[in-house]
């Protein structure tokens, strides 16, 4: 089926990913693409498809072109994949039925009725075009002719609940910042106990319009997703917050997400997908690319804050009544009660293990209940 030959070529051809032993190497959504063309089973020698010309997917195109040797000997192919209004915009033809076809309005308006109600059921939807070429230079980006659209998702874990409830409680606030589209984003955020409300979806071009008092009106909305964003707009969106006096933690993986982990007051990269950039960028480095490891890492850390309060005290009102004999030897003139053996003696005896079960101290039920606490709070 000459369909399902192009849908092979995009996928395949159109990929920065690569096939291991026991899956992929490369980003997960390319991944998916590749493991599905790979069931297709289309024996087809990508040999005979060398590509020739490229140009990358990044969040200001949001689409991705390679230009190829055809497989069939007769010149050339450019294998388009992005996000859909973007191949839509760039595409005039459809292939229907083995044939290509005029794309009309009503049939782009039935298009982006598919895509919105794939996007409404938590998928990320990827559309695929193609267009023949005399030579091996793309000289625009026009003419293509649609072949179709691909949804795929990546279930939530089901521990992220959870831990968005004890981020909840523990008076930290979830903004989701995405590529996808609003209606996906939208789909998440719900299945995960994000948005329990209407809440407000706000989309890159809106948020282009903006102005920095608009900015924060929003971002002071209890519930909110930004989708369809950019770098710059999520430096911006970091900025802001900072600007109402918030401490700020940003989480995220690619290179696109570089700049905000940089100048977030806590970057937290993704160890196995995250790329080195977003490592490099940040403070802190999840083993797992797990959001419920945050809440855990953030629930160590009011402990160990507490506990070393409680160290610090335990020392300071141990420590005082036995310099004031010293004091008093020094000041008063009178004779020395305790020696200096006998004091290292009662500090060996009595400091030791108390300073240590303080510091080993578990966390109190109620410390992912309390609010944050503020930047100037003090150990004493």
């Amino acid at each position: 089926q000459p369909g399902l030959r192009r849908l092979w070529e995009i996928m395949t051809l159109c990929n920065y990913a690569s096939l291991t032993g026991n899956g992929f190497h490369g980003d997960p959504t390319e991944g998916a693409l590749l493991m599905f063309a790979n069931s297709l089973e289309q024996q087809t020698n990508g040999a005979d498809y060398k590509r020739i010309q490229e140009f990358p997917f990044d969040s200001a195109t949001k689409r991705m072109i390679t230009v190829n040797r055809s497989g069939e000997g007769d010149g050339y192919i450019a294998l388009l994949k992005g996000a859909p209004e973007v191949v839509l915009e760039k595409s005039d033809q459809l292939l229907w039925n083995g044939s290509e076809q005029p794309l009309d309005d009503k049939t782009r308006q039935t298009l982006i009725r598919d895509y919105r109600r794939l996007a409404m059921r938590g998928e990320r939807v990827l559309a695929l075009a193609y267009r023949k070429l005399d030579n091996s230079e793309l000289e625009d980006e026009t003419g293509f002719t649609f072949l179709g659209l691909t949804g795929m998702i990546d279930p939530p874990r089901p521990e992220v609940i959870d831990a968005l409830k004890r981020c909840r409680m523990a008076g930290i606030r979830v903004i989701m910042i995405t590529g996808d589209h609003g209606l996906t984003a939208e789909s998440i955020g719900r299945q995960i106990g994000l948005l329990r409300g209407k809440g407000r979806i706000v989309r890159g071009d809106e948020l282009r319009e903006m102005n920095e008092d608009d900015l924060r009106q929003v971002l002071s909305t209890p519930e909110l997703i930004f989708a369809r964003t950019t770098p710059e707009q999520k430096l911006r969106i970091v900025r802001a917050l900072q600007g109402m006096h918030e401490v700020v933690s940003v989480t995220g993986d690619g290179v696109n997400d570089a700049p905000a982990l940089k100048n977030a007051d806590m970057g937290v990269a993704m160890g196995i997908m995250g790329t080195d950039v977003a490592k490099e960028a940040s403070n802190m480095v999840l083993m797992d690319d797990n959001f419920a490891t945050i809440v855990a890492a953030v629930e160590e850390g009011r402990t160990i804050f507490d506990n070393i309060k409680k160290f610090i005290a335990y020392i300071l009102t141990s420590n005082v009544p036995e310099i004031l004999p010293f004091i008093a030897y020094v000041v008063l003139d009178i004779p020395l009660p305790l020696t200096v053996v006998l004091i290292l003696a009662i500090d060996l005896g009595t400091d030791l293990l108390p300073a240590l079960g303080l510091g080993m101290e578990r966390p109190e039920s109620d410390v992912m209940k309390q609010p944050p606490r503020p930047r100037t709070e003090r150990l004493l």
